[in-house]
């Protein structure tokens, strides 16, 4: 016979698995390098790409031990993908008062990790040989990983220093249209069309659009002849999309304002209509897949939460609609991307 475990057992059970997962961040975070300047890196991936902690163990591997108690190092990495789905790295590193700027292409975000660990590695240690700890599947670019230039102890550079070019981050224009499924706001499922404009960059998403839910015939209870629905609206939406070049998946919140109709199509020879205010929001889940660098298909699951829930009525009181506490809107679509820099 099956028993329902007792409070105390779960209680129990809650405590033993707070105390492995203490125990397991404890572990972790033992096995990060202590040598390093507090601050010395400036590295913001993609969660599928390595830690600053897996860049530090690099480092301790190749120079094999911990950096030089006098190291006074700064190191800024950029890492944006291209059209071609790769990975661009820009680093730019300062060790002691001297400065060094490298660049590589690289297909995995693992192989950027470790260009710069390599970037610190060379910095520290210029006669270190790339193929002692480099994949060699990794692509090297011999120009990208010079070594720092020696520095002037005896006499210090006084000519002015360039300015480091930071490569921008990748901004797109994107233009979509989809068909939508609205389970809720209507007395039955209804299909509908929305186009958007949308502006795009690494992770965020922004896009306002207008959807048109045309009128759909629809014999109701009491009424003396069929009634039409239709809705008009403008929207605002905004998503945080994490994955890669190709495959996108994120959250999304939205809010949409304009006008829900009801009237009779026939039956009267003014037929009788009603045209109300419509506002709601929602939140829901995006997904992109990009089949080429400009072509994405796209699908939408959302939850909408109207803020106005018009009551339609017949003339002698009868409800006839009131929208839903809560619709389910799907869609389907695709969208083009254009690169503006």
């Amino acid at each position: 016979m099956l028993t329902s475990p007792k409070p105390g057992q779960l209680i129990a059970l809650l405590l033993s698995a707070l105390l492995a997962l203490t125990h397991s961040w404890s572990a972790a975070a033992t096995e990060r390098p202590s040598g390093f300047p507090p601050n010395w890196l400036s590295w913001s991936p993609p969660p599928e790409c390595p830690t600053q902690e897996y860049i530090e163990n690099r480092i301790v591997e190749w120079l094999g031990g911990e950096l030089p108690a006098s190291a006074q190092l700064e190191v800024s990495a950029r890492l944006s993908w291209v059209d071609s789905g790769r990975w661009d790295v820009h680093v730019s590193a300062r060790l002691n008062g001297r400065e060094g700027l490298r660049h590589i292409t690289v297909e995995r975000c693992s192989d950027a990790a470790d260009f710069v660990a390599l970037a610190v590695v060379l910095a520290v240690n210029p006669d270190f040989t790339p193929a002692e700890g480099i994949d060699a599947a990794a692509p090297v670019d011999a120009q990208a990983m010079s070594p720092l230039p020696p520095s002037e102890a005896d006499e210090p550079d006084r000519t002015p220093k360039a300015a480091v070019k930071r490569e921008k981050t990748p901004l797109y224009l994107a233009f979509g249209a989809r068909g939508e499924l609205d389970l809720g706001t209507f007395p039955s499922p209804r299909g509908g069309m929305a186009l958007d404009g949308a502006v795009s960059w690494p992770h965020w998403f922004l896009a306002v659009s207008g959807a048109l839910y045309p009128e759909v015939q629809e014999s109701l209870a009491g009424a003396s002849g069929p009634i039409a629905f239709s809705l008009l609206a403008a929207r605002a939406r905004g998503c945080y999309l994490f994955g890669g070049p190709r495959v996108r998946l994120g959250p999304c919140i939205s809010a949409e304002l304009g006008t829900i109709q009801a009237g009779q199509t026939s039956g009267h020879v003014d037929p009788p209509s009603a045209t109300e205010l419509w506002a709601a929001v929602s939140a829901g889940l995006e997904a992109q897949l990009a089949i080429l660098p400009w072509l994405s298909p796209f699908a939408t699951l959302d939850m909408a939460f109207p803020l106005t829930r018009p009551r339609f009525l017949l003339d002698d009181g009868t409800l006839v609609h009131q929208p839903s506490v809560v619709a389910l809107v799907g869609g389907l679509g695709i969208r083009l991307f254009l690169r503006v820099r």
